[in-house]
C-alpha cells in the first residue's frame, strides 16, 4: 500500500521590516503584485543573443522545412551588409531585392528575426 504524504503548507517570505511595521493585506499585496511587475519588465526588456546569418537561416531552415532555401539567402544579406537583427525591418522591395520573393518567405523571415529585435 502507498503510503500519503501530508500537504506542505506554502510560505511566503516577508522582509523583517514588514513583517515589523504590521501591513494590511492591501498595502501587502500592492507590495507583491510591484515586485513581480518589475521581474516582469526585466525579463521582457532581456533580449536574445543575436545569431550571425548562418546560423540564423540554418535556424528557420530547421523549423520551417529543412530544405536549405532559407541558407540560400545568406550571401544576398551578407553583400548588403545586413544583419539579424535588421531583417524584421526589411521591406517587401528589400527583400525582393535579396531574392526573397516569396510572401511566405518574407513573413517566416520577419517573425524569427522579431526574437532578436
Amino acid at each position: 500500500m502507498q503510503s500519503i504524504q501530508p500537504i506542505q503548507p506554502i510560505i511566503i517570505p516577508m522582509s523583517y521590516p514588514l513583517l515589523q511595521t504590521g501591513i494590511n493585506q492591501e498595502t501587502f499585496n500592492q507590495f507583491y503584485s510591484n515586485s513581480l511587475m518589475s521581474q516582469s519588465n526585466n525579463l521582457q526588456n532581456r533580449k536574445l543573443s543575436i545569431p550571425s546569418l548562418d546560423n540564423f537561416f540554418k535556424q528557420v531552415d530547421s523549423e520551417y522545412g529543412n530544405t536549405g532555401e532559407y541558407l540560400s539567402f545568406k550571401e544576398a544579406f551578407e553583400n548588403e551588409n545586413i544583419t539579424t537583427d535588421m531583417i524584421s525591418e526589411l521591406t517587401d522591395n528589400e527583400f525582393e531585392k535579396l531574392g526573397v520573393i516569396k510572401i511566405g518567405w518574407r513573413k517566416i523571415l520577419r517573425k524569427v528575426a522579431k526574437l532578436y529585435n
